[in-house]
């Protein structure tokens, strides 16, 4: 378990040095391109419609703050809110979008490139029942499964991997952190079986 620890920090830090370099060439072509770009409202044009109803109405209603991680999701009642209210909010957060969620209901959404506290206490990658690389809440042994990802190829992977390794995925591979977890997916998606390959083993 050890060693398979060491193999994901070494993965983890590869990975972080790719996302550097990349980060640095996005916001290169990002500077590049802006230069006369329209900006547009944070909640998307698709939403001005019922927010324009929204207005009219003057009703307040209930408001939901969705923080959606990576791995994960928090809640937060913001209570009964007009919509010059949540027009504020999003004007102080920018980045945030909203969605009606019923008739009674607005959702604001903040997407987080992170995992949840939750998620960094208490994640766990692993195989499910039917050999699908997973994320579990807990060992994988209570069988809560969070997310499902790809199907692997656990024949090819069972004879390729050291046994340590093989072994600390059935058992659970524990993820702290945004890094672990790409790392993690990064290692094994080279085993994954696409549906149009069959079970061929990777090249």
């Amino acid at each position: 378990m050890i060693a398979f620890r060491r193999w994901i920090q070494i993965r983890k830090r590869w990975i972080r040095g790719k996302k550097l370099l990349g980060s640095f060439g996005a916001l290169m072509l990002l500077l590049g391109s802006l230069q006369g770009m329209p900006t547009a409202h944070a909640a998307g044009e698709p939403a001005e419609s019922w927010m324009e109803a929204w207005r009219q109405d003057k009703q307040p209603r209930t408001v939901k703050h969705v923080r959606s991680y990576i791995c994960g999701e928090e809640m937060t009642m913001l209570g009964k809110l007009d919509a010059g209210q949540v027009e504020q909010l999003l004007k102080e957060n920018p980045e945030w979008t909203i969605k009606p969620a019923g008739e009674d209901e607005i959702v604001v959404l903040e997407q987080i490139a992170d995992l949840s506290e939750t998620c960094k206490q208490r994640a766990y990658f692993s195989l499910d029942k039917l050999g699908h690389l997973s994320l579990f809440e807990g060992p994988p042994e209570e069988d809560r499964v969070i997310r499902t990802f790809f199907q692997l190829d656990t024949h090819y992977l069972e004879s390729s991997l050291p046994r340590q390794h093989w072994q600390a995925l059935n058992e659970g591979i524990r993820v702290s952190d945004v890094d672990e977890y790409n790392s993690v997916l990064s290692t094994f998606s080279e085993y994954a079986v696409h549906a149009d390959q069959g079970n061929k083993t990777p090249g």
